[in-house]
């Protein structure tokens, strides 16, 4: 029993990334995986988002959709190590998006997103959770 406990600690090790030995690391982003959640938009906008996050690129593709004003929109960009996302939107609106993101201590992706339409700009905060 000790043995096959010992081999699925191993393989769960090697499967998250690291060496199961000591001393590895996992150089992957730390944002990578499906999140989904809702966004808000002050003072009464709100909709829902659904974005994957590559591990080696921090490469952003989603899909979201605005409650408020029934539309449907597409997100592309990046996401690096440290939190701060780049990128588009387009569809039902367009855009550039800049801002931070972070894993919050109930492990939900949170932060406020900047999106810029010309001279215009919007914040939308987000409560994402890992799929």
């Amino acid at each position: 029993f000790k043995l096959i406990a010992l081999t699925f600690a191993l393989v769960l090790a090697l499967a998250c990334g690291g060496s199961g030995l000591g001393g590895g690391s996992n150089t992957g982003n730390p944002f990578a995986g499906t999140w989904l959640g809702p966004f808000t938009i002050a003072p009464a906008e709100n909709g829902t988002v659904n974005m994957t996050v590559s591990s080696t690129t921090g490469t952003v593709t989603g899909t979201g959709h605005n409650n408020t004003q029934n539309f449907d929109f597409q997100v592309t960009g990046t996401l690096d190590n440290g939190g701060n996302i780049q990128g588009t939107i387009s569809g039902g609106t367009a855009g550039t998006l800049s801002g931070t993101l972070a894993i919050a201590q109930d492990g939900h992706l949170k932060g406020t997103v900047i999106q810029t339409q010309g001279a215009n700009t919007i914040s939308l905060n987000f409560d994402l959770v890992k799929q």
